[in-house]
This record gives C-alpha cells, sequence and structure tokens, in this order.
C-alpha cells in the first residue's frame, strides 16, 4: 500500500483498519468470523452457532503483550503485529509518505490520527491527478566509450 501511495503521490495516505491489536478484543471486523464459520450446519440463531463462534474467536485472538492503545487505554497485541507496525513505520520513513492514520483504534502511535470523514474532508476536496500507472519512463542510458 505504501509503494503505491508513492507511486500515486498520495498527499497523505489515509490509513484504514491498520490497527496492529486485537481493538474491542476483536480480530477482524464486525460479522468476519460469522461468515468464516457459516455453513449449513450450524444455524446463527443457535447455541451451536454461538459456541463456535467463540471457540474460533478464541483461536483467532491471541492474547501476548499487552501494550498502550491510541486512547492510552491497553491492548492485545502479538509480536507479529508489533514487527509488522515496526516495518510499516520504517518504510514509510523510507519513502517519505505522510500518513493520517483514521482507523480510531490499535497501537500505531506517532503517526496523525483522525476520524475518517473528517480526514476525508480535509484531503478528499480536490481533484485528483490521473496517472498512467502502466507507462513506465525510459531509462537513461549511460554512453558506453
Amino acid at each position: 500500500m505504501l509503494q503505491i501511495a508513492k507511486v500515486l503521490e498520495l498527499r497523505p495516505a489515509i490509513l484504514i483498519g491498520y490497527d496492529f491489536a486485537y481493538t474491542d478484543g476483536k480480530a477482524y471486523c464486525d460479522g468476519f468470523l460469522e461468515r468464516k464459520i457459516y455453513d449449513d450446519l450450524y444455524n446463527p440463531n443457535t447455541q451451536e452457532h454461538k459456541e463456535q463462534l467463540e471457540k474460533l474467536k478464541k483461536m483467532e485472538i491471541k492474547e501476548g503483550i499487552r501494550t498502550r492503545d491510541l486512547n492510552g487505554g491497553f491492548i492485545q497485541t502479538t509480536k507479529q503485529f508489533q514487527f509488522y507496525k515496526t516495518r510499516f513505520i520504517k518504510l514509510k520513513e523510507e519513502l517519505n509518505i505522510p500518513i493520517v492514520n483514521s482507523t480510531e483504534g490499535g497501537i500505531l502511535l506517532g503517526v496523525p490520527c483522525m476520524k475518517l470523514q473528517r480526514s476525508l474532508e480535509k484531503f478528499c476536496s480536490d481533484e485528483i491527478d490521473k496517472k498512467d500507472i502502466f507507462k513506465i519512463p525510459k531509462r537513461k542510458r549511460k554512453k558506453r566509450k
């Protein structure tokens, strides 16, 4: 995503869903796990469905590290999520890409944060210059001696 943002010269790139943690005790957005276990064996309104959903949540949410979240509270994350976050920040700095975090949760500290509605109003009001991302500029070759 960051590399595409660099090519398209997005200013800034607006992040949605980059929590790097289990915000609100969930591994995914609402409804995702319900769809993951959907089959004809468990009617969504039965006790069996509820039990399967709880079992799946326990498998998906790996309690490992308690850390501070964007709101100053504590949140569960993992070493893997922390690695992703560290690498993400390093790549952001290497590519020199401005970012706004509109995730409204998680542990991505040190990046400007604002609600999605506000970030869209502030940064997405101008027309977007279209770029042909399939057009590859020719490299200048050194003259051979």
